[in-house]
């Protein structure tokens, strides 16, 4: 029996040319090594862009892309532009990826390539994803799901295939970070991705951490494991001095860690239940 990465291979081969839905981690890197191996040449990797993108992200996307050598677009897509966007409603993300793949349709269409794909994988189907009706919807394949890879499985399959972004953080969008119904600015996503730059000089280019912006106040979620490196020991354990200083000074009232620890997709709890 083939084994899962072969057999995505020789599904992607009977297609004429693919895009991929390219976000630099470690799904949509390890899909499109695939595509690239099926179809070499006729691969394209694009990149939806706008105010919810860190600029780390995007520079990590330049980066990775010219090591791989494979040809690549950024979207420039108006995603505050769109009120059902903007109002960051827990459709949010049903309404991004439908305004997304509608524009990477179109130029798919435009570029003769017959095939879109992105990176949603096994282990998403048990954590709330509402973008992912909008890429069935759309008819939009997801190879790794459909071959029953998980995500510590992708995780293997891009370490052995030599991608550098097999161990790299989960990074969703900057809309994250703030609570479901508070709309969307470009002046907050540029708060917390300032606010997120500063904490990872403390904290470390590997570490997992949120930095969630909620009515004035930043509320950091780490690693527990990671909360020294953020707090004086001789003060009763209290934030750095210099870390609050800088926070506020990107125009936070209040900066408290919580002691719950690192919380991924902490606002998609129904009823203020956390699991992540």
């Amino acid at each position: 029996m083939m084994e899962k990465d072969e057999q995505i291979i020789q599904h992607l081969k009977q297609y004429q040319g693919i895009l991929v839905a390219f976000s630099g981690g470690v799904d949509s890197t390890l899909l499109l090594s695939l595509a690239q191996e099926a179809l070499p040449g006729r691969v394209l990797a694009v990149t939806a862009v706008s105010e919810t993108m860190s600029r780390r992200e995007r520079q990590e996307i330049e980066a990775l892309v010219r090591q791989m050598k494979v040809p690549h677009q950024f979207l420039e897509t108006a995603d505050l532009a769109q009120p059902e966007i903007a109002a960051n409603t827990r459709l949010r993300c049903y309404h991004c990826k439908r305004y997304r793949f509608l524009q990477m349709k179109e130029l798919a269409e435009r570029l003769g390539y017959d095939l879109i794909v992105e990176g949603s994988n096994l282990d998403d189907l048990n954590q709330y994803r509402p973008g992912y009706q909008a890429v069935q919807e759309l008819g939009i394949q997801s190879p790794l799901l459909q071959f029953g890879l998980t995500k510590a499985m992708v995780r293997d399959l891009a370490k052995a295939r030599g991608l550098a972004v097999w161990n790299k953080p989960s990074a969703p969008c900057l809309a994250t970070r703030l609570p479901y119904d508070t709309p969307l600015t470009r002046e907050a996503l540029a708060q917390v991705d300032a606010g997120e730059a500063l904490l990872r000089e403390y904290l470390g280019e590997t570490a997992n951490f949120r930095l969630r912006s909620e009515d004035g106040t930043a509320r950091l979620e780490v690693d527990k494991a990671l909360f020294p490196l953020l707090q004086q020991e001789a003060e009763g354990k209290a934030l750095q001095p210099a870390l609050v200083k800088g926070l506020k000074d990107l125009g936070f009232q209040n900066v408290i860690l919580d002691q719950s620890g690192y919380c991924s997709g902490s606002y998609d709890q129904r009823d203020g239940e956390r699991k992540n």
